[in-house]
């Protein structure tokens, strides 16, 4: 789907706490001011590519806050909030459904058992949507949304089988209508074989982009794709489908599991 207007979460409280994915060590502090300005690079690029950003404050004791992304989904004046696995993060979901409802939206709640963790576990490009679901996100949670959400077009669901790739958004990416990139250990055989068969034009990244760099975590605005980091060759394929990459450095990010894109939920 085309970025255009989405909310951001300053990295006011944003440190590593406690322990909720392979990523996160708690001796592995943040760099705050560093931090700061990797976000505040996110917020310029975005802006000078014509996207309007708004704002919702952080509160303190939600160190992950900053991720808006996994808050929940949004579409047209429709928000469904989280149903986050872990108790540690479940207060955000409740923060951004009250700037949601003072703000128009109706707020869906997932009932009781649905974990569900936003665009965390959803990507989607102008007409297809592909729904994941594994270490966060429950395998009913794809029902869910296909039930609130009539109008979109879930093309199909991925299940995730790599503790380090616990989100669908780290795993894979549309870049563009029916282009995809992706890592394919992340994804169950079965996960993979759809992805394989169902797109034409795909890139099956390497651990290295996948991993150290990433890479499925970006923020696609026309033909300009912001990464924290790819290789070279990876670089020179998005090229030849005629993409740009913008390296936004987000290294502190990455200590919780997070990049770019965890950084922006699309309004």
């Amino acid at each position: 789907m085309e970025v255009n207007n989405v909310l951001m979460c300053a990295p006011t409280y944003f440190d590593i706490e406690y322990v909720i994915n392979p990523w996160m060590d708690t001796s592995n502090r943040v760099d705050k001011e560093r931090a700061w300005q990797q976000w505040e690079k996110v917020r310029d690029v975005l802006t000078d590519l014509g996207v309007k950003i708004e704002y919702i404050d952080p509160v303190p004791g939600l160190p992950d806050m900053v991720f808006a992304g996994d808050a929940g989904m949004v579409s047209g004046k429709t928000f469904i909030a989280s149903n986050f696995r872990f108790s540690q993060r479940q207060k955000e979901a409740e923060v951004a459904s009250e700037w949601m409802a003072a703000r128009g939206y109706e707020v869906i709640i997932p009932p009781e058992g649905v974990y569900f963790e936003g665009l965390g576990d959803v990507i989607y490009s102008d007409t297809n949507v592909l729904v994941g679901h594994g270490p966060r996100s429950s395998p009913d949670s794809v029902e869910f949304i296909q039930r609130i959400f009539k109008n979109l077009n879930i093309i199909g669901e991925v299940h995730l089988c790599d503790p380090w790739f616990y989100h669908t958004a780290l795993a894979a990416a549309f870049i563009g209508d029916n282009r995809i990139i992706y890592y394919a250990p992340a994804l169950s055989p079965e996960s993979r074989q759809f992805v394989e068969s169902k797109f034409d034009y795909r890139i099956a990244v390497s651990e290295q982009d996948a991993k150290q760099f990433m890479v499925c975590n970006n923020i696609v605005v026309g033909r300009k794709i912001l990464v924290h980091d790819c290789t070279p060759q990876l670089e020179e394929s998005l090229g030849e489908w005629g993409y740009d990459v913008i390296r936004c450095p987000a290294d502190e990010f990455l200590k919780s599991g997070g990049s770019v894109r965890c950084l922006i939920l699309n309004l």
